[in-house]
């Protein structure tokens, strides 16, 4: 396939994992960890996006354990609510552009 012309489509997964609002944090991280993946996205009961839990928001429940010695609660609690989606289309060489500006691991 010539990077060129490939899609995001051509790259994205099919079936992502995700994580619903009220699941335990705990597990997961148990998940992201199984899956060797670096985050997933946060979806409410009809299915659409409402955050995204990553890398870099585990790191806040390694930090409040820790400090606090407290590692539960919701994923809702730890979550990022400002997600950027791209649409399927986009060329893979702009995908790339975006990752660099924006620092972003996923999207």
């Amino acid at each position: 396939m010539n990077p060129k012309s490939a899609l995001v489509r051509d790259y994205m997964a099919a079936h992502p994992i995700t994580f619903r609002p009220e699941t335990d944090v705990l597990d997961a991280v148990h998940e992201l960890i199984k899956h060797r993946i670096a985050g997933a996205p946060v979806v409410d009961q009809h299915g659409e996006v409402i955050g995204m839990l990553s890398e870099f928001d585990c790191m806040k429940i390694a930090l409040n354990s820790g400090y606090y010695g407290d590692a539960g609660g919701p994923v809702s609690d730890f979550m990022s609510t400002e997600v950027e989606s791209v649409d399927a289309d986009m060329g893979i060489i702009e995908l790339a552009q975006k990752f660099l500006q924006s620092g972003f691991r996923r999207f």
